[in-house]
């Protein structure tokens, strides 16, 4: 009936709001063409490693265990390191801190602000800011040599591990939720939830 369709469609137009954004930004550094042989006049260039992070997404891994496999170190006497601001800050950090292959965390605030930790004493090795391209509600996520975070205002950004320079940044969506829902990275692909089209 009306309002079984009409139910049907609402359903399915919420639905369109969750679009994955899917970027390939992986490429062939092999130099071969991919058949493993050298082209007539060209230098290979070996295959890169690519890195194997300790806590690389919200929930650690793509299934979301949650789980890790990682013995806990010995907390009884209390942290080792604590980490404050160098500025007065009233920014919110409520998403997932993400910890590299090397135990560098990174935490990000909702206002737009992802800084890398060394691991071993809390000193802050870079800040990046994502300025007027809007705040950061949701969980970034590290593969390879790159963070991935998507803003308020629609701007999938990524930024450079070691440096905290940013590689590239693409407006893929007018607008994005501000709950903390987290970028999804597998096989050179990033998978993200976006407002589309905006209520």
């Amino acid at each position: 009936n009306f309002h079984q369709q009409k139910t049907l469609r609402l359903a399915m137009s919420r639905a369109f709001f969750l679009l994955c954004l899917a970027t390939v930004y992986g490429q062939d550094v092999s130099g071969d063409g991919g058949d493993g042989s050298c082209d007539a006049g060209k230098a290979c260039v070996a295959a890169k490693v690519e890195r194997k992070h300790h806590w690389p997404m919200q929930k650690g891994n793509m299934e979301r265990t949650g789980y890790s496999p990682y013995v806990m170190p010995n907390i009884s006497a209390g942290p080792s390191w604590s980490w404050v601001p160098k500025e007065f800050d009233l920014e919110i950090h409520r998403a997932t801190p993400l910890i590299d292959d090397q135990k560098n965390i990174y935490v990000q605030s909702i206002a737009g602000r992802v800084r890398k930790l060394r691991g071993t004493d809390g000193v802050e090795l870079w800040s990046f800011y994502s300025g007027d391209r809007g705040g950061i509600p949701g969980v970034a996520a590290i593969d390879d040599d790159k963070i991935f975070f998507m803003t308020r205002k629609g701007y999938f950004i990524a930024v450079d591990l070691e440096t905290g320079t940013e590689v590239f940044s693409t407006k893929i969506a007018e607008l994005i939720d501000s709950t903390t829902d987290c970028l999804l990275v597998l096989q050179g692909l990033v998978i993200y939830a976006i407002v589309e089209p905006v209520p």
